[in-house]
């Protein structure tokens, strides 16, 4: 194919290929096949402007060469775009921001007082009802908070706040929908690694083997945009290294020399060698696995269970599955497949923590962060865990304790603005006062009062 040289530099070229139009697995062959060729480190390749731009150490010959050989079609035989790539669901997010963002610009730009009034009614109505719906179940949940910042503005005819709130959390709610599906996305690709070849470094040395060859205690160099294909321990070089895969992180973290990384991550900037632990085998670890039964156009939850299903028979011998989650979630989860049901055949069930369990982890997140709890808070502390966890699915244990901790410094924060100043034993100290705040009781409300709402909310 004819290429036209943009720009130029040591190690560095892009080029702009001569097609009228460039679709996302064209990018996708196009990218693969020049990081097949020997020698590329780095490709980027931009669909929209049918451009590459290749980072090298090979010969420039070698490569001009490659680049006035290649065809789609000649590539596309060549089978080496991996199963699972990300490029058409980030495409998808990157439109979502991109519209919301211009449909804001334009609205706030161009649309008159009452129109932009009348679609901020209209979208509040979403954001309202969740609201309604978390306080109908008893739950202070986040969705109650969207709803009370945009209740209260529209109630101030404030109208430009609440569109404004609006929109930052339909930006968050993007985010964290893509968070979601490329950790499963980055799940099913690391489950499916085809990786054949390595470069192993011996001296100072490196060659190009089969990673069947490789065994523990040899040297692997891993480059920037390569999958890590053994776990091992960094020995020199640093790379940032995508674990949304195994962490669901959204961002890249540092892997200097003497950290460990593990098969199936990415290395998306820099270079580093890397001392194989385990040539074959090793666990695999999935907290929350139901949620790879997300259902969407772009969800690889189901290409991530078949993938995994096939693992688990390939190398029955040599890898460990742990799947976890909540009793009944995990229960409906395993039931979703036959295949699933068949291989998970041993279960280990992990008690909750007691009430008095709780309370000390309560105590020692004060303890963390250098607060005190007043002697007089503590049974109401512990009642408030109690009334929580009426619903165990929904309180979550030690994060729920968390969640009440954080809560009730927010009363403890609303407390001390209204006094007109305050000692430092004051910011410290968390008191009955903070506690019966944090759970919307006065303090004539009794224990026995608690236990009955906690006893209906068990009947429901």
């Amino acid at each position: 194919m004819k290429c036209k040289i943009l720009h130029e530099s040591a190690g560095r070229i892009r080029v702009h290929l001569n097609c009228r139009r460039m679709t996302l697995h064209q990018a996708d062959v196009l990218e693969y096949y020049l990081r097949s060729v020997d020698g590329v480190r780095e490709v980027s390749v931009f669909d929209r402007t049918q451009d590459a731009v290749i980072v090298y150490r090979a010969d420039r010959a070698a490569l001009v060469h490659a680049l006035a050989a290649f065809s789609f079609d000649k590539a596309e035989t060549m089978d080496l775009v991996p199963d699972h790539t990300t490029r058409k669901l980030n495409r998808e997010f990157e439109d979502k921001l991109s519209w919301t963002v211009i449909r804001r610009v334009i609205s706030k730009l161009f649309f008159p007082l009452p129109v932009t009034t009348a679609l901020a009614i209209y979208h509040s109505i979403k954001y309202i009802r969740e609201g309604l719906s978390a306080l109908l179940h008893g739950k202070l949940s986040v969705a109650v908070l969207d709803a009370t910042a945009v209740t209260v503005s529209m109630v101030r005819g404030d109208f430009s706040t609440a569109s404004s709130v609006m929109f930052m959390l339909r930006l968050g709610e993007i985010l964290e929908d893509w968070t979601h599906k490329k950790s499963v996305a980055d799940l099913a690709g690391a489950m499916s690694l085809n990786v054949d070849h390595v470069w192993l470094k011996t001296g100072e040395t490196e060659t190009l083997v089969p990673i069947g060859d490789i065994q523990a205690g040899d040297c692997v160099v891993v480059r920037t945009g390569s999958l890590i294909p053994l776990d091992g321990k960094v020995v020199s070089g640093e790379a940032m290294v995508n674990q949304a895969s195994m962490t669901g992180e959204s961002m890249p973290v540092p892997k200097p020399e003497g950290s460990y990384v593990y098969a199936g991550t990415v290395a998306e900037e820099g270079e580093c060698v890397v001392r194989v632990e385990k040539a074959l085998g090793g666990v695999l670890f999935i907290d929350e696995a139901y949620a790879l039964n997300g259902k969407g156009d772009n969800d690889f939850g189901q290409e991530a269970i078949d993938t995994l299903l096939k693992a688990m028979e390939d190398h029955r011998d040599d890898l460990v599955v742990i799947v976890a989650g909540y009793d009944g979630l995990m229960e409906k989860f395993i039931q979703s497949n036959p295949g699933l049901e068949s291989r998970f055949n041993r279960y280990l069930h992990f008690d909750d923590y007691t009430l008095d369990e709780m309370l000390e982890i309560f105590k020692m997140q004060c303890r963390k962060s250098q607060y005190t709890l007043s002697p007089d808070a503590e049974q109401d502390v512990k009642d408030f865990i109690y009334d929580e966890n009426a619903d165990g699915v929904t309180f979550g244990n030690a994060r729920g304790v968390r969640n009440l901790f954080e809560q009730i410094l927010t009363a403890q924060a609303n407390r001390l603005a209204k006094m007109e100043s305050f000692t430092k034993d004051d910011l410290m100290t968390l008191t009955r006062d903070d506690v019966l705040h944090a759970r919307g009781m006065e303090d004539n409300t009794t224990v026995a009062e608690l236990e009955a709402k906690a006893a209906e909310k068990k009947d429901e």
